[in-house]
């Protein structure tokens, strides 16, 4: 087995196999979680020709037909089985989106579709939709001198009063007709060998939060003809919570892993202030627009 070693979400993490988006680590004995890559199909899908997920108290298959399938144990161990050949952004990728969000939520923390900066001491997750400008927001609190935490994964800790994300990888994924929005260019790194994909560039970022960070601002993130920006009850702060997860409700074989989920999201907008902040697509379509001055004007 090839070593490849990094720190992620707080985790220490060993690969077989390259994951482009991480920064390396010095090696170590042990690591928190092990990926590698194993014979899977003929135990799991024998009979099943369809893309499938199956989880239960302390593991997740997920099968994706015709291109890989994953074995995530609790205990950290996340085999996986290609049935094509990816290229190492769009692996990583894979790795990013199915495998790490599944894991931290079988050790009972909150994945979600979000991004998040801490912008003038105050720490800010953006969430929504795919599609909906959470890297443009991301990119704007970061222009303003703002220091990354996550792009598009959020994960999420609980304590009684307070609720922390934690720290992911140095990327952000822009979409190519909006590249020209990267006005200050000492954010990041130039000459990075990132693939595109889904119309995507991966920008790696130079500068990313090293600690968990204590949550005090969520706002959710809509397209509409008139910009507004206002805060919202945590009743629809949950349930859109619950709309942008990395996981559907309720987990069918495992109730009380449904129960802890519905309790992290009950205790993460109880322990925020939650806004929903919606804007006329065409705004951003220019460099000089910042939806970060929007923000700032309002909450002053």
């Amino acid at each position: 087995m090839s070593n490849y070693f990094y720190k992620t979400f707080n985790k220490t993490l060993n690969s077989d196999k390259k994951i482009v988006f991480f920064e390396e680590r010095i090696p170590s004995v042990s690591s928190d979680i092990k990926i590698i890559q194993k014979k899977l199909s003929n135990h799991y899908v024998k009979n099943s020709d369809n893309s499938f997920k199956n989880t239960t108290n302390d593991k997740c298959v997920i099968f994706l037909k015709s291109e890989i399938i994953y074995e995530i144990n609790k205990s950290g161990e996340i085999y996986y089985e290609c049935f094509k050949k990816f290229d190492e952004s769009s692996f990583a990728k894979l790795i990013c989106n199915m495998a790490l969000p599944m894991y931290f939520v079988l050790n009972d923390f909150l994945a979600v579709h979000a991004s998040a900066a801490t912008v003038n001491g105050k720490n800010i997750i953006f969430s929504g939709k795919s599609g909906n400008g959470k890297s443009n927001a991301l990119l704007d609190c970061l222009q303003k001198g703002g220091e990354l935490i996550t792009e598009d994964l959020a994960i999420i800790s609980n304590t009684k009063n307070s609720s922390y994300i934690l720290p992911a990888y140095p990327v952000l994924n822009i979409k190519k007709e909006m590249t020209h929005r990267l006005i200050n260019k000492d954010l990041f790194y130039e000459q990075v060998s990132l693939s595109q994909s889904n119309n995507k560039l991966p920008i790696k970022i130079k500068k990313i939060a090293k600690k968990s960070r204590n949550i005090e601002l969520i706002i959710f993130l809509e397209w509409a003809d008139e910009n507004s920006f206002k805060q919202i009850s945590e009743k629809d702060a949950f349930l859109r919570i619950i709309a942008n997860s990395w996981h559907s409700y309720p987990f069918v074989k495992d109730k009380n892993r449904t129960e802890i989920q519905i309790q992290n999201i009950t205790q993460l907008v109880s322990n925020s202030e939650t806004y929903l902040l919606r804007r006329n697509k065409n705004n951003i379509n220019f460099a000089g627009y910042s939806l970060l001055d929007e923000i700032i004007h309002v909450l002053r």
